[in-house]
């Protein structure tokens, strides 16, 4: 392998380790969270960056909390401001106006931005009858029935801010601290949700990531005057039981052991919500269960 090669490599191998480090994850299990009223009253363009549908829109609950990957950004356009955000798995972006507000952000009414929160993702059961839910506003109460199963999605000022699952798609708030796990609520082990069920939803946001990263390698090893080499690509391979990832590279794989691990951890945030877990090693991600480790 000559010296220029080597020093592409690197370069090409330092790239993709800046586009691949996930910016929504902070130093212990923090991160940041807005919450808003009326999110369908915002322009919101989804992770292809094109602008909702009109259908989609209407999918937006009130009070949709949106974990924040990058506050101020801009579109690939290289000039339209916008927030990045993440929904549910979801990437987001939140178009800004001239004056850097969200546009739309008039008729969208409260929105709440939440620094440096305390991410959980995490699901517990109600038992008794004890817990009560404070409505997003935080004006209203309801009392959960025994039973009601609640994911836990950030803490912010003691409260925890909670998803209930059920038919319908509900946020509000939670204080814990004055209630007795084994007493008032458990935590649940696993989602309730058949495993063949989650691995279908995880699959498709999955290869859009993995074909997002090999545009960009394609991109950044054409630019770096590679050509006469094929780029590294990400490859996708489904189980009965598992997803596997596996790096097809002309460079030895073990140089690709960072870029690996981020993208692994990115993939992580795809399985938020899930029992899946996923394992890494140079040029290879497995997705699957923790029995099959």
């Amino acid at each position: 392998m000559t010296f220029k090669t080597i020093r592409a490599a690197l370069a090409l191998l330092c790239l993709v380790a800046a586009l691949l480090t996930p910016t929504a994850l902070q130093a212990n299990g923090r991160a940041s969270f807005v919450i808003v009223e009326r999110p369908e009253a915002l322009v919101i363009y989804n992770r292809y960056q094109q602008l909702l549908s009109e259908n989609e829109k209407r999918a937006l609950v009130p009070f949709l909390p949106i974990n924040i990957l990058d506050e101020r950004t801009i579109l690939s356009d290289g000039f339209t401001p916008c927030l990045k955000g993440d929904r549910k798995g979801d990437v987001v972006f939140l178009l800004r106006d001239e004056s850097g507000s969200l546009a739309g952000e008039r008729a969208a009414g409260r929105i709440t931005y939440f620094r440096n929160a305390t991410e959980t993702h995490d699901t517990v059961e109600c038992l008794a009858g004890a817990i009560t839910l404070l409505d997003p506003a935080k004006s209203r109460r309801t009392r959960l029935a025994s039973g009601t199963l609640a994911r836990r999605i950030f803490v912010a000022q003691g409260l925890s801010y909670v998803e209930i699952l059920g038919s319908r798609e509900e946020y509000g708030w939670i204080d814990f601290r004055s209630l007795a796990k084994g007493r008032d609520w458990k935590s649940i082990e696993g989602t309730g949700v058949p495993r063949s069920e989650q691995l279908r939803k995880v699959i498709p946001p999955i290869k859009t990531k993995l074909n997002e990263v090999n545009e960009k390698l394609a991109e950044l090893f054409k630019r770096l005057g590679s050509a006469a080499s094929r780029p590294p690509r990400w490859n996708a391979e489904e189980g009965p039981a598992q997803f596997m990832c596996t790096l097809e590279s002309e460079l030895p794989v073990e140089q690709f052991a960072r870029s690996s691990q981020l993208l692994a951890k990115n993939l992580e945030t795809i399985l938020l919500g899930t029992d899946l877990v996923v394992s890494s090693s140079p040029g290879r991600i497995e997705i699957g269960w923790t029995e099959n480790r």
